[in-house]
Formats: structure tokens, sequence, C-alpha cells
């Protein structure tokens, strides 16, 4: 299971005091931590359940969301530097922490919606006759082949609500730049290795929390339908 382990950059602060987007052991184990915190919240949620999904189904349905997380992950750390090279205002961390946010929240709900019409489309024109698509359906036996195509289609609607979310970024940049400075600025006065832990781990793993407890919400098969096809657990 890969659920979060690319949940969230960390960082290092430089020898100048700016906080910078880095890759080391440190980097390392901060982000396995927040993988444990991360997947724990999700076995919480799981274990919570009133119909509660079989491990095996559970697990194929979170390791959906590792696929995008990676994906997010890569893109996020990759804007951070771009935006920093092109407007300095804002150190690595800060964009990295403008990024995550815009993230977990507008690219979300691009993400949701764009599901939802891809898999009405689908639906309407009878595309799917072995319900391959049918996300968190796996066949009985829950199985692979399944999983492989709504892991591929997932990762489609991520890249391209992510690519939309980056034009929307191109676009507001400045604003944006100014807001961010503005919001996290506070920050500052704590000192940068405060302000490493709040931007790059803190506030970030908060967040992410939430979007994958949201995303778990309708990535996974509906209770009704679900009820259907495999055993209700004790």
């Amino acid at each position: 299971m890969v659920t979060a382990v690319m949940l969230a950059a960390s960082g290092q602060a430089s020898s100048g005091g700016e906080c910078t987007v880095m890759h080391d052991n440190f980097d390392v184990s901060v982000q396995v931590l927040l993988f444990v915190v991360a997947f724990g919240v999700l076995v919480a949620k799981w274990w919570r359940e009133e119909d509660r999904r079989d491990w095996e189904v559970f697990v194929l349905d979170s390791s959906k969301q590792g696929v995008g997380f990676g994906s997010c992950h890569f893109v996020n750390m990759t804007m951070s530097l771009m935006q920093n090279s092109q407007d300095g205002s804002l150190s690595e961390c800060t964009w990295y922490l403008v990024n995550v946010v815009l993230d977990c929240t507008v690219r979300v709900a691009i993400a949701y919606y764009l599901m939802k019409a891809v898999l009405g489309y689908i639906r309407d024109h009878n595309l799917d006759s072995q319900r391959h698509l049918e996300f968190g359906y796996y066949g009985q036996p829950p199985g692979l082949q399944h999983w492989y195509k709504q892991t591929l289609l997932w990762l489609c609607i991520v890249v391209a609500s992510r690519i939309v979310l980056a034009v929307l970024v191109w676009l507001l940049s400045g604003t944006i730049s100014f807001v961010a400075s503005l919001v996290f600025f506070p920050t500052e006065i704590f000192g940068r290795h405060v302000q490493l832990l709040l931007v790059m781990v803190v506030v970030p793993l908060i967040l992410n929390i939430a979007q994958l407890q949201v995303q778990d919400n309708f990535l996974q098969e509906p209770k009704e339908a679900r009820n259907h096809h495999y055993t209700r657990l004790p």
C-alpha cells in the first residue's frame, strides 16, 4: 500500500536562512513519518465505517490515491522550484505550501467534477459493460484487472485537474504571490526552523489528511451498491 508515501515534501533551511526544498535523509524520514500518520488516519476511518469494506477492497481503494499523490507531489515540488526562480519574493517552501493548499482544495474539487463528468459519459454511452471503470468495484473476488483500469483513469483525471490548476496559478500568479506573502509572513518571526515545521510539515499534513478522507469517500463504491457485492464485515 502506497497511499501517501509521497504525501508531502519536506525542506531544509539553507545557510542563508531561506527555507528551501531539498532532498536528503531528513526528507526521507519526514515523508515516512507523514506516510505512517496519513495511513493510520485512513485505517482509522475505515475501521469506524458502519458497513466496513473488506480489507482488500480498502487497500485497492487507497492505493489509487497513492498513485495520484505521487504525481501531485512531483508536480508540487517542480512548480515550487520554478515559481521561486521566477518570483523570488517567496521562498521555495512557501511556494510549495501554496501549491499544497490549492492542490488540497481547488484541484480536489476540479477532479471530483471531472470524474463525475467522465463516469457519467461512460455510463450514458454504455462504454463499460464489464464494469471495469466502476470506481470501487473490483469484481468477485476483488482483482487487479479492475484496479489497473480505474487507477489509470484516476491518474488521467488527477493530471488533467492539475494542468487546469497550473494554468489558473499562472494566470493569477501575481495575486497569489501577494496574498501568500501576507498570509505566510507571520511565520517568519518564529525563525526558519519553526517556519520549516509549519510550512512544510504541519499544515501540509493537516490538509493532506483531510484530502485523503474526502477523496476516499468518492473513490470507493457507494454503500448501497457495495452491500450487494461483498460480504459485510462484523
